[in-house]
């Protein structure tokens, strides 16, 4: 297994250096993220302090990112549902979907970087 071991600080550096805005985005896709990325930290932390938890001792289980990102999405109003994306053409839902995963990766990154860069603990 030689070669596929990476120590947690390498993965840790790796990814506070990497780059996470795209360039090829208008100012307005940039600023729609940024959004949805700051919508989605706070209903995080809103939903970790009813649970009587820190983004330290969160263990997964009592709250669902996955919802909390739907929310943030549905409030900005970017949010496609599943029956909706199956109505699409091929082409146009595979669109959809790369920008909806482009976003959704965008804002767990950032909210990955805030909690463990000691930014808020």
């Amino acid at each position: 297994m030689a070669g596929i071991y990476f120590p947690s600080h390498s993965v840790h550096q790796a990814i506070r250096v990497s780059r996470i805005v795209d360039d090829y985005l208008t100012d307005d896709e940039k600023l729609e993220q940024m959004l949805i990325a700051s919508l989605f930290m706070s209903k995080v932390f809103q939903a970790l302090r009813e649970a009587k938890m820190n983004t330290q001792s969160a263990t997964g289980s009592g709250v669902n990112l996955h919802s909390l990102m739907i929310e943030a999405e549905t409030e900005v109003g970017v949010y496609q549902s599943p029956a909706s994306m199956d109505m699409l053409n091929r082409w146009h839902r595979y669109h959809i979907e790369r920008e909806q995963t482009r976003r959704r990766r965008y804002c767990y990154a950032v909210f990955y970087r805030m909690t463990s860069g000691n930014i808020i603990s």
